[in-house]
């Protein structure tokens, strides 16, 4: 008899990054356990910094590069993949600081209801 794998909407787990990609997504490492791995962008969830190309677009996107440097290890609670195939995830700094929080207290961001969505 084979037991059905329990249906999990969220994932929880460790990401390493690699890069920034924008003021609110980065590249990122993440460790799905058992020795697996897959290299993903990341939406941090709860806010929505400016794009690239807009005002305020390349200071979202060096202050998230500055609190997120390449190699940082960070919690990730994933809810969803969002219309771009990003997985939106609450993102915690090692010292237990919120990303979405902490880009919105710096003026980058937003915030935005992605946290409360249903998963897809």
């Amino acid at each position: 008899m084979l037991i059905a794998p329990p249906k999990r909407n969220h994932w929880q787990g460790r990401a390493a990054i690699l890069e920034n990609h924008d003021g609110d997504t980065l590249k990122a490492i993440l460790d799905l356990g058992f020795g697996i791995a897959i290299t993903t962008k990341l939406r941090v969830a709860g806010v929505q910094a400016p794009e690239l190309g807009t005002p305020g677009g390349q200071e979202a996107t060096a202050f998230l590069a500055a609190l997120c440097p390449p190699g940082i290890e960070l919690t990730t609670d994933s809810r969803r993949l969002d219309k771009y195939g990003r997985a939106e995830a609450v993102l915690t700094l090692p010292d237990g600081r919120d990303v979405a929080t902490e880009i919105m207290r710096a003026g980058h961001g937003i915030p935005a209801d992605d946290r409360t969505k249903a998963p897809i």
